[in-house]
């Protein structure tokens, strides 16, 4: 933010910049507003403070003290970065005729985004879609038609093939109805029997245990237990080295399940590694 007086040409080494943040608070610490999404340090606020509102030292030095008011805000999720926001104590004289030129920058026409041509067709359009020739309404009204008429014949169709249906289905119905009852075999009443079914039933499952074993080619291997970390006693999380200078890329270990942040922070990951 630059004021007035000064010229946008030409080197200006003697201009500074004055971050609002720490001019609203001087002493603040931990006001980070960047943290690692790969390492989970947001919860443990163990990031950095990369973004700014920066205003120009002139301009700063015309406000009184306590006027600037700026803050983070990192109880706002969604992203790596926290929205940062200022407010300062500056206001337009109502008397002057003409505003200052920097001020060109908010005009839409001085703006960067083009302007959509709707903005000034708005009511050409409205009339436009008001005025329906005739000839659109009667190739619509014969295209009702012929839909309509292709529907009665799918209908016509439709019920023909169901009637068709009906008529086979009933004649058929009436063949099985005479259709010779087939005799009872002696097999038939001992498949039946309580005993038959028990055996069959013994063999299926004999014969589903070998298919079993033969498909998990014997025991499975016993789960490895997972260890605890020293620094908190709860269970580990499997990691792999990434590195692509290491020779033991690609290798497993075990880490500390919570998110990375400062060492002095009980609460932030510890130093637990034990190779797989």
């Amino acid at each position: 933010m630059l004021i007035e007086s000064q010229q946008l040409e030409g080197p200006r080494p003697s201009v500074s910049m004055v971050d609002l943040f720490r001019l609203a608070y001087p002493e603040r610490s931990e006001a980070f507003t960047c943290w690692s999404v790969q390492t989970g340090a947001r919860k443990t606020n163990y990031g950095t403070r990369i973004d700014y509102i920066l205003c120009d030292k002139d301009l700063v030095g015309t406000f009184r003290k306590g006027d600037v008011v700026a803050d983070i805000m990192p109880e706002v999720e969604g992203s790596d970065h926290c929205p940062v926001w200022a407010l300062l104590p500056v206001t337009v004289p109502t008397g002057r005729t003409s505003l200052p030129p920097l001020c060109t920058h908010f005009w839409p026409q001085c703006q960067k985004r083009q302007l959509q041509l709707s903005s000034f067709l708005k009511s050409v359009a409205l009339e436009k879609k008001t005025q329906t020739p005739i000839g659109n309404v009667v190739s619509k009204r014969t295209k009702v038609l012929t839909n309509t008429d292709s529907k009665k014949r799918c209908k016509q169709s439709l019920l023909n093939f169901c009637s068709n249906t009906i008529e086979i289905s009933s004649k058929s119905a009436g063949i099985n109805d005479q259709a010779p009852m087939r005799p009872e075999r002696d097999g038939d009443a001992c498949q039946r029997c309580p005993e038959f079914e028990l055996a069959n039933r013994e063999r299926q499952n004999a014969a589903a245990q070998q298919w079993r074993s033969l498909l998990d080619c014997g025991k499975k291997a016993p789960k490895a237990t997972v260890p605890l970390c020293v620094g908190h006693r709860e269970p580990c999380v499997s990691r792999q080295v990434k590195r692509p200078d290491s020779k033991h890329r690609g290798r497993e270990f075990w880490a500390c399940a919570r998110p990375i942040g400062a060492p002095t922070n009980p609460l932030a990951r510890c130093n637990t590694f034990i190779w797989k």
